[in-house]
């Protein structure tokens, strides 16, 4: 997992996401998020719209190759990232529980491994 300098935590693991949940870290907002597991076994937080987007990469995917894909770029600069300190206290402020259940749980629905 790589890591980033974040302005609020210093050096910190990296989480993506897609921009419409930066812009609502950025914002303070409420935007619904969700996890998916890329190919490389690491969390994607994504908004509905993302989302939806990406069940559709996934499926095409597995048809195709029978993989998950490795990232999820739909090639309109959605993806991007940032601090998963600063991901995970905004998952908890805006009452959507814990980041990291958020990810055990796609994980387990994916049965793919991890903590």
């Amino acid at each position: 997992m790589g890591m980033v300098k974040c302005k609020v935590h210093g050096i910190s693991h990296i989480t993506q996401y897609c921009s419409h949940i930066g812009s609502a870290i950025d914002g303070g907002t409420i935007e619904r998020a969700f996890v998916v597991i890329d190919g490389w076994n690491n969390p994607n937080v994504l908004c509905s719209q993302c989302f939806a987007k990406a069940l559709d990469v996934v499926k095409r995917s597995r048809e195709s190759s029978g993989q998950v894909p490795f990232d999820f770029d739909f090639g309109d600069g959605t993806s991007e990232g940032g601090c998963t300190r600063c991901l995970a206290e905004w998952v908890g402020a805006t009452g959507q529980g814990e980041l990291s259940e958020a990810v055990r749980g796609a994980r387990a629905r994916d049965g793919r491994p991890g903590p």
